[in-house]
């Protein structure tokens, strides 16, 4: 059973070793650095007190055992449980301004897409009439210069092709602008 005993912490330790190392490489919260360098403080501590139980296990001594649990144990494992605690409650903290900030940010751009798509809806539809009635201006000016071309204005062309071309240009334009509104 200390053998056991003895293999648990070790493998344990190893895992917390490799999970701590882990932590360091991919934090990226400078404001938790004192945290960090108190929890190592504690680790250290932590780790000596490991390597004296595990002395103490494979010397088979059950009263220096009951001594270390007693009087040595609990001052270093508080030691690392407050350091985790107090470093869970740093990045808790940060997350939950982060989240607040990001809320924050998402609130605002969808009431600006909620504000600036009807605006941009008519704006467009604005411009759209705008264009289109300058269209339908410029139709409505050929399609008199047609027609006064074809029947009565212009005296010299009435009868010849320009006043064919014209009144089948006019035809072609009419039936054109008639599906878009345009009255000629």
């Amino acid at each position: 059973p200390l053998a056991d005993a003895a293999l648990s912490i070790t493998e344990a330790r190893a895992s917390a070793d490799r999970s701590w190392q882990t932590y360091r490489v991919a934090s990226q919260d400078e404001s938790a650095h004192g945290l960090v360098s108190d929890l190592d403080r504690s680790l250290a501590t932590a780790n000596t007190a490991t390597e004296r139980l595990l002395g103490i296990l494979a010397s088979r001594d059950t009263a220096a055992l009951a001594r270390f649990a007693v009087n040595d144990l609990f001052p270093a494992v508080v030691g690392v449980t407050d350091g985790v605690r107090a470093l869970s409650d740093r990045q808790l903290q940060a997350a939950t301004r982060d989240a607040a900030a990001s809320t924050q940010t998402y609130s605002r751009v969808r009431t600006l897409i909620l504000l600036g798509a009807p605006l941009m809806a008519l704006f467009c539809f604005l411009m759209g009439r705008g264009i289109a009635r300058y269209l339908s201006s410029g139709v409505a000016r050929i399609l008199a210069v047609l027609h006064d071309m074809q029947h009565r204005q212009i005296p010299a062309v009435r009868n010849g092709a320009v006043a064919m071309a014209a009144g089948d240009l006019e035809a072609d334009l009419r039936i054109t602008a008639t599906p878009i509104g345009i009255d000629s």
